[in-house]
């Protein structure tokens, strides 16, 4: 026999729940490397078409929706890698992301992140702010405790430590195994 009618609803409510995310970011990545294209540094605000494209992006997939995503595949497993590299973004290996939301994350194309770096949740990462976009770079083995801002163009040396609430100045650069 078949299962019953309820059985099968709850089956396919499930499949569809589970596919749905799957889906739309399919779709999305194709969007962005077919229409969006990669976002670069500098000022985005003197340009139409880069407004537009950030615009896109951002109603698109902004960072906080990937955590749709990671409860499906896993946030702390490599999945997210992959699919933060899809993006654009330079991701390495053996990245924690327990239930990072990538808050305020955009610019996919401009995060770099190095391997075996720790992440903790509710960060936010921003690689632009109101006028321009700069690259972040997340060196090899720095921690990025809870409740982090990573404001553009800013270095985490490697094995450093962001305290939990830490926020980052625009531009710094913070010392290889600096705690902060």
């Amino acid at each position: 026999g078949t299962a019953p009618a309820p059985a099968r609803s709850l089956v396919a409510c499930a499949h569809v729940q589970t596919a749905c995310p799957v889906l739309r970011l399919s779709f999305i990545i194709l969007l962005k490397r077919t229409v969006i294209g990669k976002f670069e540094a500098g000022p985005w605000t003197h340009s139409q078409s880069k407004v537009l494209k950030r615009w896109l992006m951002e109603k698109l997939l902004p960072g906080e929706k990937l955590q749709e995503v990671g409860h499906l595949i896993g946030s702390h497993y490599s999945y997210m890698t992959y699919v933060l590299r899809l993006l654009g973004a330079k991701v390495g290996e053996r990245i924690y992301w327990p239930g990072s939301s990538f808050e305020g994350l955009v610019e996919y194309d401009l995060l770099e992140v190095q391997d075996d770096v720790v992440f903790g949740s509710r960060s936010a990462i921003l690689c632009a702010d109101a006028h321009a976009a700069a690259p972040i770079r997340i060196e090899a083995g720095a921690n990025v405790s809870d409740r982090c801002v990573l404001m553009p163009g800013c270095v985490v040396g490697r094995n450093t430590v962001m305290g939990s609430g830490s926020l980052t100045a625009r531009g710094a650069c913070y010392a290889a195994g600096s705690k902060w």
